[in-house]
């Protein structure tokens, strides 16, 4: 009798889920939100890759800026003008005697000529100034100050030719030249010199001194003294002035400049 009452067990399988709108909704919005998420990610990471290539160029270009491209060239010429040698001025490069005798004879030419314009007169002292150490811009600054060359103008004209320029020591060089004194326009006489210059060799570290000194040849000790004196104008010893030249030599070193 149990057997006629008793109920079959029904067994269910398992179904899919029914996929209700909600639940497509849902999907789209973690699709986008995660494709949101990722692109931003990426956008990220391009950023932070993007300023440190913009941090390091900055760096490059800073120091590529702080270095000097400028490389001088030393020419050569012989006494007609051709020329014999072409080289860049390096560190090591070291001018010969005719290259720091003519640097000392342009030197002797800017400070002992005396023209008839202020300007030039001004230009040729700058010019000498860029020639010398510590020590011989100190000499042309008491020069200057005990014979004002200004004080001459348009009373005295005064042109200089160097004759002879000979090594003297390992670091001092003998020259000779001759002034031709002109006053109101009418030659007056013609005075001889020497001088020993002692001249020290210091490669330009900056543009300033490269402008100014690319070959680093500066006179750092000067003494000159007039050769003859005519008896007639041991009172008019200078061309400049009417004050006795009293030589002043100076010394330094390399680090003068």
């Amino acid at each position: 009798m149990t057997g006629i009452f008793s109920r079959q067990s029904i067994s269910y399988g398992k179904s899919d889920p029914v996929e209700t709108p909600f639940m497509k909704a849902s999907e789209v919005w973690d699709r986008r939100l995660g494709s949101a998420r990722v692109q931003a990610a990426n956008w990220r990471l391009m950023a932070f890759l993007l300023f440190f290539l913009s941090l390091g160029l900055a760096i490059g270009f800073y120091r590529l800026a702080g270095q000097n491209h400028i490389v001088p060239y030393v020419v050569e010429v012989g006494e007609q003008g051709e020329v014999r040698n072409i080289s860049p001025a390096l560190e090591s490069y070291h001018p010969d005697d005719a290259v720091i005798a003519w640097h000392l004879s342009h030197f002797i030419e800017k400070l002992r000529s005396l023209p008839s314009d202020p300007v030039v007169l001004r230009e040729n002292w700058l010019s000498a100034y860029d020639m010398v150490s510590d020590s011989g811009a100190l000499y042309l600054s008491n020069y200057a100050r005990e014979h004002d060359p200004f004080k001459a103008l348009g009373i005295k004209t005064v042109s200089v030719e160097v004759t002879s320029i000979v090594r003297a020591s390992r670091n001092s060089f003998q020259i000779k030249w001759q002034e031709k004194l002109f006053r109101n326009g009418d030659f007056e006489r013609t005075d001889r010199y020497t001088a020993i210059l002692g001249v020290i060799l210091a490669a330009p570290d900056n543009e300033e001194m490269l402008r100014k000194n690319p070959l680093g040849i500066y006179v750092h000790e000067i003494n000159w003294n007039r050769d003859y004196v005519p008896a007639s104008d041991q009172g008019d010893g200078n061309a400049f002035s009417d004050v006795k030249n009293n030589p002043v030599s100076g010394s330094g070193d390399k680090g003068d400049k």
